[in-house]
């Protein structure tokens, strides 16, 4: 089938003007080709009486005009050229110039805005909406501190009773939790916040954001905090908050966020920036924190709803506690970090000191990250495994055996710090407060010895049964207890000259070995929200970003690294020296990609959706010239043909079987512009039936020499899931989410050499040795090569 071509315009006879008119391909042009054209009697909708007819324009690329669908078409000219064309538009007086989009000019492809109170109500969608999720956030955390604290005294009533007692609870509690998730929501268990950092990404995770998700999410964190588990909750709030807004949006009222895609993703990352918030009690740096932690680019437009959302549930909180008992601090407890002299400065000495409590703290965060990508590994391949008991059984003999090694650690390796300090909040305001007297430092200084190992190694093997269970509080709490060392034994010793206090070097061990675990600077923010004093900035900021470049040298984030465990789908970082390969090289050729035809019939589809498991299915104008025209979801293509099928089954049951049956029609593709159903044949507005098959009209596009720089910034920042690659609008192949995940777990011979090669590279120039130097350059990365994909 060719494509129908108009007779060039007199005067216009540039055969360089005619080949490029040659390569431009619309939609439109279809619709004069009786291949594409419907007959009367397969129509399966109604045409608006007044169809707006085309313009093409001879040496513009066949340019489109449109006015309102309640009018006829404008055709604008002057100086004997058809608006759009080139022309000698240069020498028009500028008063003639006519402005494009005039209030009428593409009018049908933009959505009617809604009048009087209805206006108002569509206005007030966002600001409602987050609201609700800020209040939502607020009375979440209320909750969970109430039932912590619940616990917790619990907890030291079973104690008085013996170890017992108190053990068989914390089994009862682990079980029962684990029950649950198991049968109800296995999708609970776990951090919850590195589900919503891939859904942030643009990938499909409804089944982590639904009613149950979140009715087990709850109770499962408050089974796991009375199994006595060393846990904190700021994953599962994530994710919970996000459960609510999803479910929220998918309310009447909401229902036009959530069909907006982009802004559906909005809104979630506003939730996760509620959700971090209510876990500290720090609106600003828990918005700060979710930006970090949750997104790869963040759109810079939503941190101002982001903050509203957070401050609609601290501005809640306000007004419900009254004697500041919440968050991650207690405000009630006279923390000696609002009671700071305010000129206090650092010395070089110092400087060193927190230097050293930053390296530290991202060397046992490396560690701690690295003990928990193995134990969860080993773990996912035993429940993976065929053989042993069933996965029930398995997932409550791994609760069980932690839950008893938490008890028996937390019961007999310092029962008072456990039984007078159990909540994760008391055991903050010990570390933070300034002792009494010297005597009462080294009494806590003698506890805190062994009590970090114990919380150390009872965290690690606590983030791995399968139960909801965050991270941030139990890691902000070790790095409390090692900055509390250090500073009671620079006290104790005399070792160095220091005017800072041993829980001033508690704030700032805590704020680096969170940031060595989790990688987000924004800890210093946090801390200073909750000191609401400034001296602590620099130090704070110091050892933050020691422990940030340490850490970061060994492993990735922990969050990361847990999305790599749990196998979910996440781009990794595309080396320098990927940067310049072109498309083609890691495209999926359009030979082993399955694509629809626009005249494919209802049938041939169904074959289709039968021998392929492709979630999306590009649309071509026909097999001859392969132009793309869209891309055409599985969901809405499936759902269109298991009616057609029905409707068939229906129409020969009752005898009015045609001469062509139902399933032979061509499928009648469409697609959603401005609040208006359009057809693809004729870009006219028509009545959308069940039959009718949405689409997507301007999937994305890339040519074959797009360099994969280029690729990957896009597909992250757009958050895509496929783009097609085309030459002079053919379909030439495919890069798809999976595809290009695979290119970069496999692109690992590309990677940059680092300092240490660097140097033995300059070494080796001193003191040549022609067998080292061999195998040297037999690792040297080339850029010219590719990794081939299959």
């Amino acid at each position: 089938m060719s494509l129908p071509q108009k007779e060039p315009a007199a005067g216009d006879t540039s055969g360089r003007q005619g080949r490029m008119s040659a390569f431009h391909f619309s939609a439109v042009n279809e619709i004069v080709s009786p291949v594409l054209r419907d007959d009367h009697d397969e129509m399966m909708w109604e045409h608006q009486a007044l169809t707006p007819s085309f313009e093409f324009n001879n040496a513009a690329g066949r340019l489109r005009s449109r006015r309102n669908s309640s009018h006829l078409l404008r055709s604008t000219s002057y100086s004997g050229q058809t608006y759009g064309t080139s022309g000698e538009s240069g020498d028009l007086d500028a008063s003639k110039d006519i402005t494009l989009f005039d209030g009428e000019y593409h009018s049908i492809y933009v959505s009617p805005a809604p009048k009087g109170w209805r206006g108002i109500l569509v206005l007030l969608q966002s600001p409602i909406l987050l609201v609700c999720i800020g209040i939502f956030a607020a009375f979440l955390g209320l909750w969970m501190d109430a039932m912590i604290l619940r616990v917790t005294m619990f907890h030291q009533e079973l104690a008085s009773l013996g170890f017992f007692a108190f053990l068989i609870f914390s089994l009862a509690m682990g079980g029962v939790g684990t029950v649950l998730v198991h049968f109800v929501c296995p999708q609970a268990a776990g951090s919850g916040l590195p589900q919503m950092k891939v859904a942030l990404s643009g990938v499909d995770m409804r089944e982590y954001l639904s009613p149950t998700c979140l009715m087990v999410k709850m109770a499962g964190l408050v089974t796991a905090y009375a199994a006595g588990l060393s846990i904190g909750k700021e994953g599962p709030f994530i994710m919970m908050s996000c459960c609510f807004a999803d479910i929220l949006m998918q309310m009447g009222y909401f229902r036009r966020v959530y069909e907006d895609s982009s802004k559906r993703l909005e809104m979630l990352s506003c939730a996760c920036a509620a959700g971090v918030a209510a876990t500290f009690g720090t609106p600003f740096g828990g918005v700060l924190f979710s930006v970090e932690v949750t997104s790869s680019f963040y759109m810079v437009r939503n941190l101002p709803r982001s903050f509203f959302a957070a401050l609609a549930g601290a501005v809640t909180i306000a007004f419900l506690v009254t004697d500041g008992q919440y968050g991650l601090f207690d405000r009630s407890a006279g923390l000696g970090i609002t009671d700071t002299n305010f000129t206090k400065v650092f010395t070089y000495v110092d400087a060193g000191i927190f230097v050293f409590i930053g390296v530290v703290s991202g060397v046992l965060g490396a560690v701690f990250i690295s003990i928990i990508s193995v134990l969860v590994r080993v773990r996912d391949s035993w429940f993976l495994s065929l053989g042993g008991p069933p996965l029930l059984y398995k997932r409550l003999i791994v609760v069980l055996v932690v839950t008893i090694i938490a008890n028996v650690s937390n019961f007999y390796g310092d029962p008072a710090w456990f039984l007078h300090r159990g909540s994760p909040q008391k055991i903050i305001d010990t570390l933070f407060t300034q002792s009494p007297t010297r005597e009462d430092g080294a009494l806590l200084a003698r506890s805190l010895l062994t009590f970090l190992p114990l919380k150390y190694f009872l965290t690690i093997v606590c983030v791995v049964v399968p139960l909801p269970a965050g991270i941030f509080t139990p890691t902000f709490v070790i790095g409390g207890i090692f900055g509390r060392l250090v500073g009671e034994a620079i006290v104790v010793t005399q070792f160095v000259p220091t005017k800072f206090e041993p829980y001033e070097f508690a704030i700032i061990g805590a704020a680096a070995f969170s940031a060595g675990v989790t990688r987000a600077i924004s800890t210093a923010v946090i801390i200073m929200e909750i000191s609401h004093n400034g001296y602590l900035t620099i130090p704070v900021s110091i050892s933050i970003l020691a422990a940030y470049f340490t850490g970061g040298r060994f492993v990735e984030n922990v969050y990361d690294v847990l999305i790599s465990t749990a196998r979910l789908p996440r781009l990794l970082k595309l080396p320098k020296a990927a940067y310049d390969i072109p498309t083609w090289e890691v495209m999926k050729t359009v030979d082993k990609i399955d694509f629809l035809s626009a005249d494919v019939s209802y049938r041939k589809a169904q074959d289709m959706l039968t021998s392929s498991q492709e979630p999306v299915f590009p649309i071509v104008d026909n097999t001859e010239f392969m132009h793309l025209i869209g891309a055409v979801t599985r969901s809405r293509l499936k759902e269109a043909i298991d009616y057609c099928k029905l409707k068939s089954e229906a129409l020969a049951q009752d005898g009015k079987q045609a001469q062509k049956s139902l399933m032979d029609w061509r499928i009648q593709f469409a697609y959603r512009r401005g609040g208006h159903i359009l057809s693809l044949d004729d870009n006219a507005e028509c009545t959308r039936t069940k039959l009718t098959v949405l689409m997507n009209p301007s999937p994305f596009q890339v040519v074959e020499m797009t360099t994969m720089q280029r690729v990957d910034a896009v597909f992250r920042m757009l958050k895509l899931n496929n783009a097609y690659v085309t030459q002079a609008g053919r379909l030439v192949g495919v890069v798809s989410r999976a595809r290009l995940m695979r290119f970069l777990g496999t692109a690992t011979k590309y990677r940059i050499p680092g300092v240490l090669r660097h140097l033995s590279h300059i070494f080796c120039n001193v003191y040549p040795d022609e067998k080292h130097d061999d195998a040297n350059l037999k690792n040297e990365p080339n850029a010219d090569d590719y990794v081939p994909i299959p």
